[in-house]
């Protein structure tokens, strides 16, 4: 199976992802309970559930970004390496759901 973005180059080119439905909020600044962080180590499926939800997180942040750029213009470059860093994780994440 080949990876999303694949036949992406860095030479300028782009590429578009969308998300299919809303994602929910997550709030980074919310204490994590301990109860979680026990609970992973009793069940490491928790581990893919929360590697999934900071990727949801990352794209909703990568997102918001996006418009605030879109709307108030500036510099590029921190969104094109936020993205490429984004890109590379799920490439990544990608390739080891599908091994």
């Amino acid at each position: 199976m080949a990876t999303p973005f694949s036949g992406i180059d860095r030479g300028g080119a782009g590429g578009v992802a969308v998300l299919a439905g809303p994602v929910n909020p997550i709030d980074p600044a919310a204490p994590s309970k301990t109860c979680l962080k026990s609970s992973a180590l009793k069940s490491p499926i928790l581990i893919f559930l929360f590697f999934h939800k900071a990727i949801r997180s990352e794209l909703d942040g990568l997102h918001s970004a996006a418009i605030a750029f879109a709307t108030t213009g500036g510099d590029i470059k921190p969104l094109l390496e936020r993205y490429q860093f984004f890109r590379s994780i799920y490439k990544h994440h990608c390739n080891a759901e599908d091994e």
